[in-house]
């Protein structure tokens, strides 16, 4: 599982300069659903946190941390969508 879906490319390439198959060796996830995800190759697992969303929800948050007499304490839960790629496999059996 990687930060970042531009950390997943470096690691699948690293990996297979090492002689890893993936996915069949090793599964490889990124988080953040990039374009680069899709382009990759091969295409990577990654989680899509919806930016967008994301987005709205840090202008809402800071509009109510500037209004607010005490903020603290408060939660803010971020979802995410496991988008499947073609970089993760079932564990190899042993």
């Amino acid at each position: 599982m990687c930060v970042n879906d531009l950390t997943a490319v470096g690691v699948m390439k690293g990996l297979r300069s090492m002689g890893c198959r993936i996915p069949e060796d090793i599964s490889v996830t990124g988080f953040d659903r990039t374009r680069l995800a899709d382009y990759s190759n091969p295409s990577i697992t990654t989680v899509d946190i919806h930016r967008d969303l994301l987005g709205h929800m840090a202008a809402d948050v800071l509009h109510e941390l500037c209004s607010s007499t005490d903020p603290h304490g408060k939660s803010y839960p971020i979802t995410g969508e496991l988008v499947v790629g073609d970089s993760t496999g079932p564990a190899p059996s042993s």
